[in-house]
């Protein structure tokens, strides 16, 4: 498992900020200016799951790109194919049995 890289990180952190001051940013977490700085320049060592959740939270980012890096996988679906997912997820077994057979989509 690769190791995680806290100055990416804290560039990360840093983006989300944006133009709030460091200590405005620190006041949404409960921590310190100081802290805020010590993220954003990889210093803070071994920053808690719990803050680090709050921060993808109240930023709305995701969790797995804030730690590291990789943008989440998004597929754009058509109206056609979401209303066929959703259809499919409400079928009873043996209609799902059946759409799998012509799709000839093995279990």
């Amino acid at each position: 498992m690769k190791a995680l890289n806290l100055a990416q990180m804290g560039a990360r952190i840093k983006t989300l900020r944006g133009e709030i001051s460091q200590a405005d940013f620190a006041g949404k977490f409960g921590i310190s200016q100081v802290d805020v700085s010590r993220l954003e320049n990889g210093s803070f060592k071994n920053p808690s799951i719990e803050l680090l959740l709050e921060v993808a939270e109240v930023t709305k980012c995701d969790l797995v790109w804030l730690i590291t890096g990789v943008e989440p996988v998004r597929i754009e679906l058509a109206d056609d194919e979401r209303k066929l997912i959703k259809a499919y997820r409400r079928a009873p077994g043996k209609d799902i049995k059946a759409v799998r057979a012509l799709l000839e989509i093995e279990d």
